[in-house]
């Protein structure tokens, strides 16, 4: 504002100094102005006027040059605030990512924890599982026995328990046969041999030793062709076996294990030996068949 008083004085002056000049010029010329001097003072006004624009312009150019320092210094210092706050704020992020990262490592490594915990939990439950399961096998296993013939000249049987843990009691048999070349005279059936047997108890993978199955009723010829069965149980056993065995006395002989029904029941009824031919035929073509033989 006081630039431009200062200005406003100046062309004043300068304006009453060219008016002054002028009239004293005027006044003490003896002859009327021409053309040529009106053209000289209209210069120097116009020099004047140019000099107060040269001022002015002078002025206006200082003063926008004061405005854009003034401007540029206030830029920058907001540039310098706006850099500060963006550094501050970049290290606040920072500092949170950092703690975001410190609570997700923390997260997983709880996580893995966990996972070792529940995997070290769940093989412990599937021992516990198994240890149950074989537990409860060995509960719910049964005795499971089963006979083998040997020795064909005297005819003996072996009985095997093959549970592993369960001890085969109240073990017993019967053997029944019918003495195909020899006819009661009374009766006209076959002449019966028959045997039971009660055994003491049978540990687990073990067998009740070879015993010879002599039979009551008159003893047969060497030769004479046997047929019959044999069952074999226990108490508690898994299931009851049942043996057909066809024995030529004191020589040799064959047996499989089958059902009551495999041929007609009861056996030592028969009289007509043609019926017993038909069901010996039907035994030899066995498909699961054994030979007597000496071997245990």
């Amino acid at each position: 504002m006081s630039w431009a008083i200062l200005l406003g004085l100046l062309v004043i002056a300068i304006f009453a100094g060219y008016a002054v000049y002028l009239f004293k010029f005027i006044k003490h010329q003896p002859n009327p102005l021409n053309l040529s001097d009106h053209v000289g003072i209209s210069g120097v006004f116009a020099n004047g006027i140019i000099l107060v624009v040269a001022i002015a312009s002078l002025i206006i150019a200082y003063y926008s040059y004061e405005s854009a320092k003034q401007g540029g210094d206030e830029q920058l210092k907001a540039l310098e605030s706006a850099r500060k706050a963006i550094i501050t704020t970049g290290t606040e992020q920072k500092k949170t990512l950092d703690q975001s990262h410190e609570a997700l490592n923390s997260v997983v490594s709880s996580a893995k924890v966990q996972q070792q915990l529940l995997t070290k939990s769940l093989q412990a439950s599937q021992t516990q599982l198994t240890i149950i399961q074989e537990q409860r096998k060995r509960e719910l296993d049964r005795p499971n026995i089963y006979a083998k013939f040997i020795n064909p000249l005297s005819l003996e049987v072996s009985i095997i328990n093959i549970s592993k843990n369960k001890v085969a009691s109240d073990v017993h048999y019967e053997l029944i046969l019918v003495n195909l070349d020899r006819l009661n005279n009374e009766s006209g059936y076959f002449e019966l041999y028959s045997k039971r047997r009660n055994i003491s108890p049978i540990a687990p993978g073990t067998e009740f030793l070879p015993e010879s199955l002599e039979c009551s009723g008159p003893v047969p010829n060497k030769g004479d062709r046997l047929f019959g069965y044999l069952t074999l149980g226990c108490r508690e056993c898994e299931t009851q076996r049942f043996y057909w065995l066809f024995y030529k006395y004191g020589e040799t002989g064959w047996y499989h294990e089958g059902t009551v029904s495999d041929y007609p029941y009861p056996i030592f009824q028969y009289k007509v030996s043609s019926n017993m031919t038909d069901i010996l035929k039907t035994f030899k073509s066995h498909s699961n068949l054994h030979v007597i033989t000496d071997v245990n």
